[in-house]
């Protein structure tokens, strides 16, 4: 998201996050139970501060004492009544060792390709076409995907497309598809491929859902791409950057929400025939994972999530 890679806690059934002070067993049976025909990255996790609260503590509301301390600022100090015995403590960090250990003598010789991987490791793996020229067979592909989800979602956008391997999200396929159709627009002929610039998502999300009523015709959406072509594609440094995808597009006289001008252009992308009409229909820019996403500021102000995609990782061995 927004160029940063971010490592999700699970890569489907039975993959999460363990804790190492669980032991060996708990970690053996995540790994029993993986899908070996494709990569995966487990989580590992050392230390954690919840080693140090006691289970029950405060009726369980909070998992470390740093929560406790911040809703308890007048507390003198974290009491015994809510810290975890030394113990209990050198006996949670004798699992870790445990866990470690096996992994390091045991595991990892008897699976070969298993192995830590670095923050540099996963960089190098996750493999992007941002950047680079995409063919204009792939963005069609990638629009009839984003079109398929589309309809199975409903109102809402969906989370990314999908062409062969390469995931492209709301942001690459609005910057794709404006680029493409703003080629056509000003030299009348598809281009063979386009170039996959990093874009912004929107500054502000609207919870309007945008008109309803009504067409527009396939040839204004090509004249509204081509005006959004060159700012998708600025490179100038500014304080508000150029290439951030409008949350208002005009399509003629009508005005519609940035999620409905990617799906209009998602249905002109393939079309023969440009002077055809194409119906309005409600769209909402929050897409199923975008409302689930873990965030701290109001729902309108996210557009970032935009940017959001999965990162396939393709590892050299």
């Amino acid at each position: 998201m927004d160029g940063v890679l971010r490592l999700s806690d699970t890569s489907g059934a039975p993959v999460r996050v363990v804790a190492a002070n669980q032991g060996p067993e708990a970690l053996q049976q995540l790994l029993d139970g993986l899908d070996r025909s494709r990569p995966h990255v487990i989580r590992v996790q050392l230390a954690p501060a919840s080693m140090h609260m006691r289970p029950g503590f405060a009726k369980d509301r909070y998992a470390t004492p740093l929560e406790w301390a911040y809703d308890n600022p007048k507390a003198a100090h974290f009491g015994p009544e809510g810290r975890t015995s030394r113990a209990d403590v050198d006996a949670a960090y004798a699992r870790e060792d445990a866990t470690v250990r096996w992994l390091v003598e045991r595991y990892f010789p008897d699976n070969p390709g298993s192995r830590f991987v670095s923050v540099a490791d996963l960089g190098r793996a996750a493999k992007t076409s941002v950047g680079t020229e995409v063919p204009l067979t792939v963005v069609r592909a990638a629009a009839s995907d984003l079109l398929a989800r589309w309809n199975e979602i409903g109102n809402y956008a969906p989370d990314s497309a999908r062409a062969g391997g390469e995931y492209l999200s709301l942001a690459d396929m609005f910057q794709a598809l404006a680029t493409a159709l703003g080629e056509r627009q000003r030299h009348g002929a598809w281009p063979q491929s386009v170039e996959l610039q990093q874009v912004y998502g929107p500054l502000e999300l609207t919870e309007d859902g945008g008109p309803t009523q009504g067409s527009v015709q396939a040839s204004a959406v090509l004249e509204a791409a081509a005006g959004l072509v060159a700012r998708l594609n600025a490179r100038t440094w500014k304080p508000v950057p150029e290439n951030v995808i409008p949350t208002w597009v005009d399509v003629g006289s009508v005005r519609v929400n940035a999620a409905q001008f990617l799906r209009l252009m998602a249905e002109t992308i393939s079309l023969v025939d440009v002077d055809r009409p194409l119906p309005l229909r409600m769209s909402y820019m929050f897409s199923p994972v975008g409302e689930g996403f873990p965030k701290s500021r109001r729902r309108t102000d996210v557009g970032g999530l935009w940017t959001l995609k999965p990162a396939p990782l393709k590892f050299s061995d």
